[in-house]
């Protein structure tokens, strides 16, 4: 793996803001994990946005046997060099080095759920920046976003209101993001996402995503690649279906040093939404909402694994606002 798409351990933290005044920094972190035997899903967006009064808002979701739970609170952070979030969420730092060491401890307290869940990175995390230049924004145009991601483990316990304790050994992905950003104009388009664990123990991950900078008619950026211990490659082809109900359903992935992942979807697993960024739909007549979906795919030798995918869509908020009502003008009577 080349040294330049290596993110540094500091990246994990805040930075510094830089560009475009007009648009606000934000910080980002989204975490997602399903244990399948235990039928627990969580996952959570958080942002950080600069000089904000009530500066970080946490979107907290759970999935298990109970249902679906999801939480949402703005207020100023308790953010620190051991510690980043709120009174709903926080992650705290044990130790910072974008591969398998990566390690951080996420717990969340909602009134009727609370989770504690040490996190350890699989493998590598690129830095989009330098392993895929041209697919996020350079702030050419006001906007600008830096990115890394990672697949990722997860082990702890999870605690439903007056019930008890439950273990949990999970799977998922996370990302961290930050720059200068309105995500209803800088990627308004929506996205897809999948990652996964394969049976050798190496790990994938795969993005296609347009932003303000690509043309409406550009072919749609894909991105992607493959980790293991020794480094990390780049995608250079392939295919991704999703099924009628947005679960991925096959796949076909080629990497630059000819390694392939191909799989087919086997069984559905689990979905949940948590409200992504601090949305303005009102302003732009737009939201993009952000829905994990997990299923369990098998490779050709039969082989099962689970994956994590996610899917962003822009969706219309104002559904009224460039619309003419059509109707059939009734005679009034009587009046």
């Amino acid at each position: 793996m080349e040294a330049s798409w290596s993110p540094d351990p500091s990246d994990e933290l805040l930075h510094q803001p830089w560009g475009d005044e007009s648009l606000p920094w934000k910080d980002t972190w989204y975490f997602s994990l399903v244990d399948a035997d235990a039928q627990v899903h969580l996952a959570m967006h958080m942002t950080v946005t600069a000089g904000s009064p009530s500066d970080t808002r946490v979107a907290v979701g759970v999935r298990d046997l109970a249902g679906e739970s999801v939480a949402v609170r703005t207020e100023p952070g308790r953010t620190d060099s051991s510690s980043i979030g709120n009174s709903l969420a926080r992650l705290e730092i044990v130790n910072l080095s974008w591969d398998s060491d990566h390690k951080l401890r996420w717990t969340a307290d909602m009134p009727w759920f609370e989770f504690d869940v040490t996190v350890h990175g699989v493998h590598f995390a690129p830095l989009f920046d330098t392993m895929f230049p041209g697919v996020n924004p350079t702030g050419a145009q006001g906007h600008s976003y830096s990115h890394t991601e990672q697949v990722i483990t997860g082990v702890g316990v999870v605690k439903r209101q007056n019930g008890p304790e439950q273990r949990i050994s999970a799977m998922g992905w996370r990302d961290r993001g930050w720059g200068r950003r309105v995500n209803e104009l800088s990627f308004g388009t929506g996205y897809d996402l999948i990652a996964g664990i394969l049976p050798d123990g190496a790990a994938f991950a795969l993005s296609a995503m347009r932003n303000v900078e690509h043309a409406p008619d550009a072919p749609l950026p894909i991105y992607g690649f493959l980790t293991d211990a020794a480094g990390a490659v780049p995608a250079v082809g392939g295919i991704f279906f999703k099924d009628s109900m947005s679960y991925p359903a096959r796949l076909g992935l080629e990497f630059a040093d000819g390694r392939r992942v191909d799989a087919e979807q086997v069984a559905h697993l689990s979905t949940l939404s948590v409200p992504f960024h601090d949305a303005q739909p009102e302003r732009f007549g737009i939201a993009v909402n952000a829905r994990d979906y997990y299923a369990t795919m098998a490779d050709p030798g039969g082989r099962s694994f689970a994956v994590f995918s996610n899917e962003g869509h822009a969706m219309r908020s104002d559904v009224t606002g460039q619309g003419r009502f059509f109707h059939t003008a009734a005679p009034a009577h009587n009046r």
